[in-house]
């Protein structure tokens, strides 16, 4: 299946494609706004996309408001700890805009205790690990939002301030997970959590999480954050658990495994006496 395209406007980045039927603002630079307003009604305009869905800086979130963007979601201190993100969306499907799926978001009053029964060593993952990696992402993920079933592709995000940490048993990896790094903005996003079906409920994403804030942390990193899949009761529990903060929902935006989902935002801003 062919992957949603990569845009640069400016100094900002796009992505778009029938994929996950949608535009999606990845990066927005403040002085943006009239080039990527023109960007934005020209694609939807050509491709009649279900949703437009974009990060942006809370100081320029007004203009967006007043294009008929609603906000989802938003992150504390993702601009280097001085300004927050807002997730903010415009729907032009009256069925995509509606959220019809009853999902329980995880409270950490609420949550188990995890016991991890893990003898397996994590490992900071390399240019080495691409093949496993690609061959692990096959098996848990059928479709993905990025292509993380090309070893190419995993390689040159590796080259670009992604680090993965994973788990072997007996030579094969059975769970890896991602940091994708913006060192200048000083935030991580946790994400590419994946589990062999046969080593789940063993507490490895929970480990994996807290191995990677554990490396990010030193880096300079101070705010971590995920976009986890809300139909996923036990990812949003490992985040829950590691005292990140629900911040909203994501209707109807990310297709994984051959459907359109909703997508849950939690992030965690650090501190010396953060406990990992």
């Amino acid at each position: 299946m062919k992957k949603d395209n990569l845009v640069r406007i400016g100094k900002s980045l796009l992505q778009h494609g029938k994929h996950n039927d949608r535009i999606y603002i990845l990066k927005m630079a403040p002085d943006d706004g009239e080039i990527i307003f023109d960007s934005i009604e020209k694609l939807q305009e050509k491709y009649s996309y279900g949703k437009i869905i974009g990060k942006i800086p809370e100081s320029i979130s007004s203009l967006f408001e007043k294009k008929g963007f609603i906000r989802e979601a938003w992150i504390e201190g993702f601009f280097q700890r001085k300004e927050n993100v807002f997730f903010m969306s415009k729907f032009f499907d009256l069925k995509r805009s509606k959220d019809q799926k009853n999902e329980v978001i995880p409270d950490k009053k609420n949550i188990f205790e995890t016991t991890h029964h893990t003898v397996f060593p994590i490992k900071n993952l390399t240019g080495k690990d691409v093949f496993s990696l690609k061959k692990l992402y096959r098996k848990v993920f059928k479709t993905y939002p990025f292509p993380v079933h090309s070893a190419f592709y995993l390689y040159q995000t590796m080259r670009n301030n992604v680090f993965y940490s994973g788990i072997y048993d007996r030579g094969k990896l059975i769970a890896a997970a991602s940091a994708e790094t913006d060192f200048k903005n000083l935030n991580a996003e946790m994400t590419d959590f994946a589990v062999l079906p046969e080593y789940r409920k063993k507490g490895l994403a929970s480990l994996l999480l807290s191995h990677l804030e554990k490396r990010m942390a030193p880096k300079g990193i101070q705010t971590f954050y995920t976009i986890a899949r809300s139909a996923s009761y036990g990812m949003n529990q490992v985040f829950a658990s590691a005292s990140y903060l629900f911040s909203g929902k994501l209707i109807n935006n990310t297709e994984i495994n051959g459907s359109i989902e909703n997508m849950n935002v939690w992030f965690k801003n650090y501190s010396p006496e953060t406990n990992f």
